[in-house]
């Protein structure tokens, strides 16, 4: 939805989490004798893998609260970067 909507091609293969492990070791390992900063660390490859899940009823019935549809909200922010991008 998002590459759509930043009208990109979105990703064809999705990466498995062995190659996403390898990846940011070898990323370290080169850095390091680049002597940069590594772009993939443990941590952003583990959370690049992790898939969370959440509920907004408790804050949706305290606050009486309806989120826009998630669509909308995606559309809404790709027109925002485009527009800060010129």
């Amino acid at each position: 939805m998002v590459a759509r909507a930043m009208q990109l091609r979105p990703p064809k293969i999705k990466v498995s989490r062995l190659v996403t492990e390898l990846g940011w070791r070898a990323n370290l390992v080169l850095c390091f004798i680049a002597g940069k900063a590594p772009a993939i660390t443990k941590d952003s490859a583990r959370s690049a893998q992790a898939s969370s899940k959440y509920s907004a009823e408790k804050f949706r019935q305290q606050f009486n609260y309806t989120f826009i549809p998630i669509k909308d909200a995606i559309e809404n922010s790709a027109a925002w970067f485009k527009a800060i991008e010129k």
